[in-house]
């Protein structure tokens, strides 16, 4: 019996542990499975590998990360290692930047130096040194809460603290920097660009006058005038160095209205395109800038007022009566009014309460309209100068408030000159986009006090105009390009050229003829005697028509 007893229970472990054998096998048997010759079975033996050989000090941690750079790295355990490495170099070249860039701008406070007046008789030895004067860097921060008050997150809080910083050690650095403006984000398909709008100061002879050149193509306007009153920085990164974009030129912009590119992130990249572009990609984004900031920048009605012209033999007592016609030359004239009181969000959140401040940006790629030298030489009429706004309804060029005709290019007529809408044309007058409204208008929630409002551009998807009280601003987050209801399709190439005229092909004469021909045409005079002289010579005209005819046949 308990021979019996124990053959079965024999019997039994047998067949469980061959049934558990089974099990197992099946289970491996399914971690082995796997598509391109990759399965579980052989990940998780390669990551406890890797373990074992590394031992981290904290497994638990890098367990996930070392899972992930093994699937990516092919089970090749040097190039994991590598990457990580190159990960933590990364990261710590980052923070030493930034602990250098905290170190420049905590060192002392930003102040800029005033250019001494003295006489030119005075002692240069008496001369003190003028107080420096203290420069107001923009908080990134408070213009971030409000946007993100909105529905837009410009950036991280760590990336608004770092661009603070480096804005404040572009100070440091560049001493003609002056009033400083965050003028949004450019994303990109490698890299981003965080974009700052700046004031250079200029001297007077550091730019020649352009238009005194004789050229056919219209040349680039002054700096600090037009297209080029700022000067734009760019940065890739959060805390790293600027880099000064060129001034535009305005068969730049004319080629950019045409085209349709995204960026990189490379400001080296070159612009693969048709029509050609002339510069590579810091070109085409200064274009791209100058564009959206002469179309979008608008502000609350009654922030920015025109000063009339004052006559000086006019008594100051006596206010001059508006001129309408003083419009045309308003940029230099617009001034901040001192009086102007914030309204209300009710009127806030309707477009027709915001004003375009930027002048308009006319179809040949420039604030002020340039007229060829060869158009005053056969007397055209000089017309008006082009220094209107943005806006106007039929209005051609990067203007906000019309539908642009982006291949259109200079005026060909030479008595035609490009005029745009004056400044301070309301944002409501502007033209509908695919049957909507150029702006759209969004308010936060009352729940908190002093509620944002913020409009939207339809025309340049990306640039946003706040308001919270008295305070507004301007800022642009897109890919930089402009809203189109319709396929992009390259632009076609132009006609072929015509063939040339051709010449109608004569025979050389031949030395016999050629010598006949002289002949003919300086005969030789016969010698005559005394007696002869008083003799009536032959009719020379009659002579020169024989020899006219004789030369004709001899040519045909």
């Amino acid at each position: 019996y308990q021979r019996r007893v124990h053959g079965i229970s024999s019997l039994a472990r047998q067949a469980s542990m061959a049934a558990a054998n089974q099990d197992f096998h099946d289970v491996k048997a399914y971690f082995l499975k796997g598509d391109g010759g990759s399965s579980l079975y052989d990940h998780v033996s390669d990551l406890f590998r890797v373990l074992i050989e590394t031992r981290p000090s904290n497994p638990l941690a890098t367990f996930e990360q070392l899972s992930s750079r093994l699937k990516q790295s092919k089970f090749e355990q040097k190039d994991i290692l590598r990457e990580v490495k190159e990960e933590k170099v990364r990261g710590v070249e980052w923070a030493e930047r930034c602990n250098k860039s905290i170190e420049v701008a905590s060192s002392e406070k930003i102040k800029k130096p005033k250019q001494p007046t003295t006489d030119s008789g005075s002692d240069s030895g008496s001369e003190e040194e003028p107080e420096p004067e203290p420069v107001e860097v923009p908080d990134f921060t408070f213009n971030a809460a409000l946007l993100e008050r909105c529905g837009v997150a410009l950036c991280s809080q760590t990336e608004l603290f770092m661009l603070h910083v480096s804005l404040k050690t572009l100070l440091h650095t560049q001493s003609d920097v002056r009033n400083p403006r965050f003028f949004g984000k450019i994303l990109g398909s490698q890299k981003d660009y965080f974009i700052l709008e700046t004031e250079l100061d200029f001297d007077d002879d550091e730019d020649a006058d352009a238009d005194t050149q004789a050229s056919v193509e219209a040349p680039a306007e002054k700096k600090g005038e037009g297209a080029n009153r700022f000067a734009y920085f760019v940065s890739n990164e959060a805390g790293g160095s600027w880099t000064r974009l060129p001034d535009v030129t305005p068969a730049q912009i004319r080629v950019a209205r045409q085209i349709t590119k995204f960026f990189t992130g490379n400001l080296d990249a070159p612009i693969n395109s048709y029509p050609p572009f002339p510069g590579t990609e810091a070109n085409y984004l200064r274009a791209q800038l100058a564009r959206i900031a002469h179309s979008t920048k608008i502000a609350p009605s009654g922030f920015y007022v025109m000063k009339a012209d004052k006559d000086p033999n006019q008594d100051d007592t006596i206010e001059p009566d508006p001129d309408p016609e003083a419009e045309e030359h308003l940029p230099k004239k617009m001034i901040e009014n001192t009086e102007y009181t914030a309204p209300r969000v009710q009127d806030l959140v309707k477009a027709e309460n915001w004003t375009h401040y930027a002048p308009f940006l006319l179809p040949q790629g420039r604030v002020q309209f340039w007229r060829p030298p060869r158009a005053e030489k056969k007397g055209s009429p000089t017309g008006e100068q082009g220094d209107g706004g943005d806006n106007e309804p039929g209005a051609s060029g990067d203007g906000a408030g019309s539908e642009i005709s982006e291949d259109s290019g200079p005026a060909d007529d030479e008595h035609q000159v490009e005029t745009g809408p004056a400044l301070l044309t309301p944002a409501g007058e502007d033209d509908n986009v695919a049957e909507l409204p150029a702006w759209t208008a969004r308010r936060s929630t009352g729940l908190l006090p002093n509620p944002v409002v913020s409009l939207r551009s339809m025309r340049w998807p990306g640039a946003y105009s706040v308001a919270s009280g008295a305070t507004f601003f301007n800022v642009y987050v897109g890919f930089g390009q402009k809203f189109t209801n319709r396929n992009y399709t390259p632009p076609a190439p132009p006609l072929m050229q015509r063939e040339p005229h051709t010449q109608r092909e004569r025979f050389d004469p031949t030395i016999q003829q050629e010598a006949e021909l002289e002949e003919k045409r300086n005969p030789k005079k016969p010698v005559v005697d005394d007696a002869d002289d008083n003799r009536s010579s032959a009719d020379p005209s009659a002579e020169q028509v024989s020899e006219d005819a004789e030369e004709e046949e001899l040519d045909a």
